[in-house]
């Protein structure tokens, strides 16, 4: 074996165990659970698609949280997308979907920092209607 060879293999493994220990937390929460089923009487969905969409929407949502400051807009844009993909698919209440992906949209482009006092007000509102919609109340306070 050359030399070095050794340390770059253990590098390597040790950066694949972290990947791979990743993707075993990426569908928890904090509390380490599973993410809540959506709720019916919040979510009119009519397919089974439709539904796959909107739980993995809830997902990013949740992950989202956990997930720090800068990397959120990430999460709040795939949960947009995945509503959007809903929607297509067949929802009864397509203008709450639309609203909630608007709403992420909106979030997702936000500054880091700087926020300018409209806009902590906006986000602060976007934040309660989405937590509302994906039954996560309280989830980003």
């Amino acid at each position: 074996m050359p030399a070095g060879t050794s340390t770059r293999m253990r590098a390597f493994f040790a950066i694949g165990g972290l990947f791979l220990s990743s993707l075993g937390v990426a569908g928890c929460n904090v509390s380490g659970s599973p993410t809540p089923p959506a709720t019916t009487s919040t979510v009119l969905i009519t397919t089974p698609s439709a539904q796959h969409e909107f739980n993995a929407a809830q997902r990013a949502w949740v992950n989202g949280s956990i997930a720090p400051s800068f990397q959120q807009s990430m999460f709040f844009s795939r949960a947009a997308l995945l509503l959007s993909i809903a929607v297509t698919r067949g929802v009864r209440n397509v203008a709450q979907y639309n609203s909630s992906i608007g709403e992420l949209k909106q979030l997702a482009t936000l500054p880091e920092t700087d926020d300018t006092s409209i806009q902590k007000s906006q986000a602060r509102h976007d934040i309660r209607a989405l937590d509302r919609f994906f039954s996560t109340t309280g989830l980003y306070q």
